[in-house]
């Protein structure tokens, strides 16, 4: 959060009005940590970016491991709702059920 705050004050200003309303995939995108999940239809371009590593392994390497996931076809856009909860972890959220957010998923399918 603290290094995304300061990345915020440093461009705040210089951003577009879509840039700002999605700061954090903004953030996510110029190599600042969020809780956000990259999604692609490449399996190569997911394999690069979990093989990627910006600084040298630590002692518990399964930390720094990469994942690449495969899913099915059956997507609902939550973008919205990651904007709605923006800091928060969102798998927190879904698997508590705070912020009673299966009911916002509901209304989304």
């Amino acid at each position: 959060m603290e290094m995304r705050n300061e990345f915020k004050k440093e461009v705040w200003h210089k951003l577009t009005s879509d840039e700002r309303s999605y700061f954090i995939a903004f953030s996510q995108h110029h190599g600042i940590p969020t809780n956000l999940i990259d999604v692609t239809t490449s399996p190569l371009v997911a394999l690069y970016f979990a093989c990627e590593f910006n600084e040298p392994l630590e002692v518990d390497k399964e930390k720094e491991l990469g994942f690449v996931y495969l899913f099915e076809d059956n997507f609902i856009d939550i973008t919205n709702i990651l904007t709605k909860f923006k800091d928060e972890i969102f798998l927190d959220l879904y698997a508590y059920n705070r912020n009673n957010i299966l009911f916002d998923l509901s209304n989304l399918a």
